[in-house]
C-alpha cells in the first residue's frame, strides 16, 4: 500500500498498512468519500478529497510527499 495524504502545508507519504481512528460519523464520511470518487472514476489513480459538507481542503500542487518516519 503507497498512500499520499495531505493537510493544511503537509504533504505525506504512507508506505505500508496503517491505522486509523475516528467517530463512527467521521470513518463512515471517509468511506461515502472514497465510494463516491470510485462511483465517479472507477480504476483511476489521484486525490479523494475527504471533507465535511461546505468544508473544503485545498491541494498542495507541485511538492513531493515526504515520508512518514523520517529516515
Amino acid at each position: 500500500m503507497n498512500l499520499i495524504i495531505e493537510h493544511g502545508n503537509t504533504k505525506r507519504r504512507i508506505e505500508g498498512p496503517f491505522n486509523i481512528c475516528g467517530t463512527p460519523e467521521d470513518l463512515e464520511r471517509i468511506v461515502e468519500c472514497i465510494q463516491g470518487y470510485l462511483t465517479e472514476r472507477p480504476l483511476c489513480y489521484g486525490w479523494i478529497k475527504i471533507t465535511q459538507p461546505a468544508i473544503e481542503q485545498s491541494s498542495i500542487i507541485n511538492t513531493p510527499p515526504i515520508p512518514w518516519e523520517v529516515e
